[in-house]
């Protein structure tokens, strides 16, 4: 498989109170072209981080480190000026709220046109003839009169889709899903999700596909990554992960998910919260607080993200008994 996305020590600090905190930390992937790829985490665990800084659209009061290739070119070390060339071009993102990335005083279809004409020298007929067009791929229905409504005329799910299109537009290479269908109801979010696979079929659309909900990426996505403040904790095969996951972070996040089987039951929920960036220690496991199953070797070192039977875990005790540190 073509290799699209290698992500190699990727690290984002980010100011609070006058000093930088680690954020992301060694962050480490690759992403192959045609593939769905599932990051997920608890909120403030660096997913979103991880996905602006892909896009280069770090706050000002954060900074990324390491190496970002797409196609083998850094993208970390652009001009503000070459990343506005290649973002919407190359890479786009779809956000989890469809109101805040869409204009509410512009029809949607001007909108989804003007994405294309920031990369294309084409007419406004032709911006509008392929803005049509991929409204009436995404399942957007009477197209031609839905391009000149406005935002508030539509649904929270048609809203999302208008989003998706001005991603798509331009045929890149990556969408980057950050929570797409959070804000959607259940009916909604089960279209959106079968539309991230046809446009995947379809396209051959490789997705960067970002959770918090196992039960959502395991309708999407072939590989798994679970992150935990700020570090990669588990990487495997999404169906070897949801069936036998080794680290403790990705059984308790299993657990959480409501089944046929604890119907009626009071739904799991993890102890304690992740760690505020100014209170993490970097030389202990940084589940270790939350972990049950936790040893004397987690409170005294940090362990490194390790190969173990063909998938990558971070974790002392993973594979039996506890091991020296790594």
């Amino acid at each position: 498989m073509e290799q699209l996305l290698d992500i190699q020590g990727l690290s984002v600090e980010v100011l609070n109170g006058g000093r930088y905190y680690k954020a992301v930390e060694q962050v480490g992937f690759q992403i192959g072209k045609g593939e769905t790829v599932g990051l997920v985490g608890e909120s403030g665990c660096g997913k979103s981080l991880t996905a602006l800084s892909i896009m280069g659209l770090l706050p000002e009061t954060a900074r990324a480190g390491g190496r970002v290739l797409f196609r083998g070119r850094d993208l970390l070390s652009l001009t503000e000026e070459e990343k506005c060339v290649f973002r919407g071009r190359d890479i786009s993102i779809v956000f989890q709220e469809p109101m805040t990335a869409l204009n509410p005083l512009v029809p949607v279809g001007r909108q989804i046109a003007e994405a294309f004409l920031l990369h294309h020298t084409g007419s406004r007929a032709e911006a509008r003839e392929a803005a049509i067009g991929m409204m009436r791929q995404v399942g957007l229905s009477r197209a031609p009169s839905l391009y000149w409504e406005y935002p508030h005329q539509l649904s929270g799910g048609m809203k999302q889709r208008v989003v998706i299109c001005m991603a798509l537009i331009n045929r890149p290479a990556l969408l980057i899903a950050d929570e797409p269908t959070t804000a959607l109801d259940v009916t909604i979010q089960f279209q959106i999700l079968e539309l991230i696979r046809q446009l995947n079929r379809t396209l051959s659309a490789t997705v960067l596909f970002i959770s918090h909900d196992l039960g959502v990426v395991k309708e999407v996505c072939s590989r798994l990554l679970v992150m935990y403040a700020g570090l990669i904790v588990e990487e495997g095969g999404t169906e070897d992960v949801l069936r036998h996951p080794m680290h403790p972070y990705t059984r308790q996040l299993l657990a959480s998910i409501p089944t046929a089987q604890n119907r009626g039951r009071d739904l799991y929920s993890i102890p304690g919260a992740v760690a505020p960036l100014d209170k993490r220690k970097p030389d202990v496991c940084p589940f270790s607080d939350r972990c049950a199953q936790a040893s004397a070797v987690c409170f005294s070192a940090a362990p490194a993200l390790r190969g173990l039977n063909g998938r990558r875990v971070r974790c002392f005790l993973a594979g039996g008994e506890a091991i020296e540190r790594c």
